[in-house]
């Protein structure tokens, strides 16, 4: 196709890109919820397969299950492991919100040069609904992103320090190190402006 032709839609190219990650980040948090319901229901390994499949659950209802779990198993899990998994459980479904407006909702034009753009519930707009619109940031994308990331990498690591043999003392210092991590990524991450393109290369 000649190169002078082509069409506008959506936002920025960066912010594209960055809505595609906030999907993919998403979808990888089904492993750490799995695993995380795995460890903490105390059923075995092909027990969990068998439930998972059987009952063919998706994301919500597994996340709804991981919490009954958690509340009937409260006092076999580490004081310091519960405070983590209220907090991944409460962010989760406050970050999946955040996809389902991003990878659903109307997106209309980044004005030129900046990296911004509103999203609109084109349907609920219709019916009146004065909250049907929000503007979002390549800056808050990438914070959403990270967030799910960090959700997912830190159910991964709560279900395996679930392992009973593991001693108390290799849980905090595991948590610590964790999150020393994730500060210093984040800090790489969304602390320093994009470089120009051209400085990339």
């Amino acid at each position: 196709m000649n190169a002078q032709y082509g069409y506008l839609a959506g936002p920025s190219d960066a912010m594209k890109q960055e809505i595609g990650q906030v999907v993919i980040n998403h979808a990888l948090c089904d492993q750490g919820l799995y695993g995380l319901f795995a460890a903490i229901s105390g059923l075995k390994e092909s027990q969990s397969v068998v439930v998972t499949r059987s009952l063919k659950l998706k994301a919500g209802a597994l996340l709804d299950l991981l919490i009954a779990f958690r509340r009937s198993n409260e006092s076999l899990i580490y004081p310091a492991l519960l405070s983590r998994i209220d907090s991944c459980v409460a962010d989760y479904r406050k970050l999946s919100n955040a996809r389902n407006v991003i990878a659903h909702w109307h997106w209309g034009l980044s004005p030129e040069g900046e990296e911004s753009a509103t999203a609109t519930n084109f349907l609920s707009m219709n019916h009146g609904n004065a909250a049907g619109t929000q503007l979002f940031t390549l800056q808050a994308l990438k914070s959403i992103s990270l967030g799910l990331f960090h959700v997912n990498t830190l159910m991964m690591t709560i279900a395996a320090l679930s392992a009973p043999d593991v001693p108390s003392f290799v849980k905090e210092k595991a948590l610590e190190s964790f999150d020393d991590t994730y500060e210093r990524v984040k800090e790489a991450l969304l602390g320093l402006p994009d470089l120009p393109d051209e400085e990339l290369t």
